[in-house]
């Protein structure tokens, strides 16, 4: 699925950004109303740049890529900086703030040309100015609102130009459009000046976006770190273990769980465990994955995955595995654990556990086994062994730890539960090339045919299907999530033995059927994204299409009521205005962010058990604005005590419900009924607000499912 993603970098310098150095589009305002929160930063840079000679303006903007370090000018003591990753929302920590990559990077095959394709070109996005607007481009305009002061351009082609050549995408859309007061960079400029292909006013402008971001973030007043020896250590970390474990815990998504007792989770301290799948421990080798950004080797990983790769790979000083955190609960528990870290084990040889020729650490048992590796690990092959056993704390029942012979399916028959782990393996440089895994899905099903009780694990970046399996009714619960980092073995055992709880929400459709998704991978030099703005969802709900699980979607162990759902305007006189009337500012023009109308209701929890609930907000456009059936235009996250109720209000700006007006080249308001859905998840609607935009808006309250009107005449 098309997704555009963000990240903070110290700088985000990209090479080839001249294609159009020349042009007078792009120039940044001095005037403050235009530059809000970085205007104090823009007279800083722009007193410092006056000093300085081209060839140290050149200086601050070159000397590297887009992973090194920018240089020094001593002679006004401009300290280099680097460009690292870091978490987004950290300039107030003295990091600037910058996104990637700009703009439609919406695949890794052939990115660049050969990358897991045979063009000898990187693919082109082809997409409409509509789609741009309204999909990819938006998210960018809340990030140059929100401060972001870097960007980095995209590897790709965007409409037949490569990215950071394309004057529309370094120039107009960032800049003139969305003020984006921030910076690109440029390794060869001598030329430019000399031959006068680059102009003064282009220079100074480009040295002062690389200036401003250090005075945004207040690097000029003592937030510059000092220096240290590459090899000195420095702990700064906090208590960074705790934090990540509980973000890993809250963010998984229940989407199954059986009504019955001793089923399903949370477990209530079951005496025999079995775990299964290599995703439940450690790879071969660890913690750490080599790495790469030419893809991954494989659609599954051989271990615990918990980050991408490429750019997105985490470097771990250590792994938690759910065979270690499951491990320590049943040894306190004084239960037995039993385990085959492998997506297709058999029992078929008597390699006895065997490892070339000597005992496999951790095995306690007494019977024949073989591994039989699927090939498309990402991490070492475990061809030469695999890593099964039991008997941790106390006695099996029925039968001992040494006469039940390792399989899938005599593990899960002597098991009070069976918990399944699963992933699916994409990041930099290569795309999932696949939606389920068949061997994978096989482990499931096979061990569901001998355990009544089987909870499946899944751990993926987007969708994956699970037809093979998810109406077996021995399949009792569903865990999914993301890649959750260090602490994820702890994370899923805290939700597993219900110490947290599983407050997260699809963020992909699941569908039915591979065929349902509208967009596949793209193998040819050129791309055209022919389904406009109607991704994920909106395709779905435009094409009403039967979804497995929709997006949004959770279950909870409570349960919630939505009620005395009403609308108001908070600014009538602005809609009166078909298009906006504001000063460009960060974002765009300066009223497209004014909120407008407000929605309002009770959120109840009416269930026996405190709960977490995401509540959604939805809009239906009129039909003159050719949109999808509806979109998301906010979410809040709500942890309620049972028989506890809040007020919930979502803020609708003057962005949320315009259109992109292409002829006009400007946001617009359409004429006619938008219609507000309050929901839990994008198909679940727990109360609708129509109402009538006539330059006064009308409201009244509302119960689940009953209508208001607002309608804009013309």
């Amino acid at each position: 699925m098309r997704v555009v993603s963000s990240f903070v970098i110290t700088s985000a310098l990209a090479a080839r950004v001249l294609g159009a150095s020349n042009s007078s589009s792009g120039l940044l305002s001095s005037d403050p109303d235009r530059l809000g929160n970085f205007a104090k930063a823009y007279q800083k840079a722009k007193a410092f740049v006056a000093q300085l000679t081209n060839s140290q303006k050149i200086s601050i903007i070159t000397k590297g890529d887009v992973t090194s370090n920018s240089s020094s000018t001593s002679k006004v003591s401009w300290i280099a900086y680097t460009t690292k990753d870091a978490i987004a929302g950290m300039n107030s920590a003295g990091v600037i703030g910058g996104g990637r990559h700009f703009l439609l990077n919406e695949q890794e095959t052939n990115r660049t040309a050969g990358l897991g394709g045979s063009t000898t070109i990187g693919y082109s996005s082809n997409v409409d100015d509509k789609t741009i607007h309204e999909l990819y481009l938006w998210p960018f305009a809340d990030a140059v609102r929100s401060g972001m002061a870097a960007v980095m351009c995209s590897m790709n082609r965007a409409n037949s130009t490569y990215s950071c050549e394309n004057n529309r995408l370094l120039n107009e859309l960032p800049k003139d459009e969305l003020g984006f007061p921030g910076l690109w960079s440029e390794s060869t400029m001598e030329a430019g000046i000399a031959n006068g292909s680059l102009t003064q006013v282009r220079l100074n402008d480009m040295a002062m976006r690389n200036v401003i971001p250090y005075y945004l973030v207040g690097l000029d007043d003592g937030m510059f770190p000092s220096k240290a020896e590459i090899t000195e250590y420095r702990e700064v970390r906090a208590n960074h273990s705790r934090l990540i474990r509980n973000i890993g815990a809250n963010s998984l998504v229940l989407l199954k769980n059986s009504n019955s007792s001793n089923a399903g989770v949370p477990l209530e301290k079951p005496r025999i465990v079995s775990i299964f799948g290599a995703h439940a421990g450690p790879a071969m080798a660890g913690p750490n994955m080599a790495f790469g950004v030419q893809g991954t080797e494989g659609p599954t990983y051989q271990g615990h995955l918990v980050s991408g790769s490429g750019s997105a790979q985490l470097s771990l000083s250590y792994i938690s595995t759910p065979y270690q955190s499951i491990m320590n609960r049943t040894i306190n528990d004084g239960a037995m654990l039993w385990w085959v870290m492998n997506d297709t084990y058999s029992s078929s040889s008597n390699s006895g556990g065997m490892v070339n020729g000597s005992p496999m650490s951790g095995t306690n048992w007494n019977g024949g086994g073989n591994s039989t590796d699927s090939g498309m690990g990402g991490g070492p092959s475990m061809d030469s062994g695999v890593s099964m056993g039991g008997g941790a704390g106390g006695a099996g029942i029925g039968q001992s730890g040494t006469s039940t012979r390792p399989s899938f399916s005599n593990y899960a028959s002597v098991s009070e539960v069976c918990i399944v782990f699963l992933n699916s393996f994409s990041g930099e440089g290569a795309d999932h090339t696949e939606l389920f895994n068949k061997d994978q899905d096989t482990m499931v099903t096979t061990i569901a045919s001998e355990c009544n009780n089987t909870i499946v694990v899944i751990n993926t970046q987007g969708p994956r299907l699970m037809e093979a399996w998810i109406d077996n009714e021995n399949v009792t619960a569903v865990l999914y999530g993301g890649y959750l980092g260090q602490e994820s073995g702890n994370a899923i055992a805290d939700v597993l033995y219900g110490d947290a709880y599983p407050s997260g929400r699809l963020i992909n459709t699941i569908a039915k059927n591979g065929s349902d998704y509208p967009v596949k991978i793209c193998y040819d030099a050129d791309c055209d994204f022919n389904e406009g703005v109607h991704i994920d969802y909106r395709h779905f709900d435009k094409y009403n299409k039967t979804v497995r699980f929709p997006f949004g979607y959770s279950l909870s162990y409570t349960s919630f009521e939505y009620s005395r759902v009403q609308v108001s305007s908070t600014d009538s006189s602005a809609l009166a205005s078909t298009y906006p009337t504001g000063i460009a500012t960060l974002g765009g023009k300066s009223d497209l962010f004014d909120n407008i109308v407000s929605i309002d209701f009770t959120l109840s929890n009416t269930g026996e058990k405190a709960g977490t609930e995401v509540a959604q907000l939805y809009v239906e456009y009129p039909a003159s604005a050719e949109q999808p059936p509806k979109q998301l235009r906010g979410f809040k996250k709500f942890a309620l005590e049972a028989s506890v109720s809040t007020k919930v209000t979502f803020e609708i700006r003057r962005r949320d419900i315009s259109y992109w007006d292409v002829p006009a080249q400007d946001w617009a308001l359409a004429k006619g009924d938008y219609t507000f859905y309050v929901s839990s998840n994008s198909r679940d609607s727990k109360g609708t607000v129509t109402s009538l935009f006539k330059g006064s808006t009308h409201s009244r309250n509302v119960h689940v499912v009953s209508m208001a009107k607002i309608r804009l005449n013309g």
